[in-house]
């Protein structure tokens, strides 16, 4: 529970590191594809390979898109996770949710959250994506503080909905 409560957390940060302009980024587990107006940083962390950085901010927070990954083995199914993760995220001071649904991605069962939260005293607006494939949780998160979160959150979505699992 606490590993997991720390890459949602982790999941929320902003993270400075090289950009490159080359919007579609792969692994060797997944892909997916931005707007001309997002930069993708290759990043080396064990849950997290590649963050989507926003162009169109208007303040000094930059809006992002990171996965995040955590092996879960067989022992829990999408349902479990949701619960876990949504308890976690509810310790956080002013969580609140707008929107959850079960949904799919790339034609697999997902979980849809959008949500509110405060993160360093700021408010924050995030859009995830949950999926469990092979044992694997994809965890895809969209950040935005409030301000911007409007200007930014189709273009966040299209990506977002551009996941792909790579055979």
């Amino acid at each position: 529970m606490k590993k997991l409560i720390i890459l949602l957390l982790f999941s929320f940060l902003f993270i400075n590191c090289t950009s490159t302009t080359d919007n579609k980024a792969y692994t060797t587990e997944y892909n997916m594809t931005t707007d001309e107006n997002w930069s993708i940083e290759h990043v080396s962390y064990p849950q997290n390979k590649v963050i989507y950085y926003s162009n169109l901010n208007t303040n000094n927070f930059r809006e992002n898109i990171n996965i995040i990954t955590e092996m879960v083995g067989n022992e829990v199914n999408l349902d479990e996770y949701i619960q876990l993760s949504i308890k976690g995220l509810s310790a956080i001071p002013n969580f609140k949710i707008y929107e959850r649904e079960a949904t799919e991605l790339q034609g697999k069962p997902a979980y849809f959250i959008d949500y509110e939260m405060e993160y360093n005293q700021n408010m924050q607006r995030n859009l995830q994506y949950f999926l469990i494939e092979n044992g694997v949780a994809y965890i895809i998160t969209f950040t935005s503080d409030l301000e911007d979160f409007e200007k930014t959150k189709e273009h966040a979505l299209r990506a977002m909905n551009s996941f792909r699992l790579n055979p």
